[in-house]
């Protein structure tokens, strides 16, 4: 219900935020004391969430739980199967609100937005060129390997 009525009665005494539930502020102050519980017994990586232990053991073992129904292609994440679907049903739904495009994930609105805001967030470390979107910036790089040869 909390949920719905937006109440919010677990507050972080340290950043004030305010949380529906008692166990979502417990991972929450995490962050804060830098406390990572779930350990990865293939590496050193240690997680906050036990989930994200989970989804990481995975680039281990290589298992690959979550299967397309339409194509039958597998995936280590929920979440990646989910976007994948998309591509048989063309569900799009994150629309940008300037041009009403609509895109299949919000990291593919977000890429988008520069072309309407002008902003050019991927700046180059070996000049001043400042690039729209990453891969433009990830090319332009290769031009400076070309130069330290």
């Amino acid at each position: 219900m909390r949920i719905h009525t937006n109440e919010r009665p677990y507050k972080c005494n340290i950043c004030k935020r305010r949380f529906t539930c008692k166990s979502v502020l417990v991972i929450h102050m995490r962050i804060h004391t830098n406390e990572r519980p779930y350990k990865c017994k293939f590496c050193k990586l240690s997680f906050t969430i036990k989930t994200n232990l989970l989804n990481h053991v995975r680039t281990h073992t290589n298992e690959r739980p979550y299967q397309c129904e339409i194509c039958h292609k597998t995936f280590k994440q929920k979440q990646h199967l989910n976007v994948h679907i998309r591509t048989h049903t063309n569900e799009r739904p994150y629309e940008c609100k300037i041009c009403h495009k609509s895109f299949n994930t919000k990291q593919n609105l977000k890429q988008h937005m520069p072309i309407h805001t002008n902003e050019r967030p991927y700046k180059c470390n070996f000049c001043c060129s400042n690039f729209k979107h990453r891969a433009n910036l990830w090319h332009h790089k290769k031009t400076h390997k070309k130069e330290t040869m």
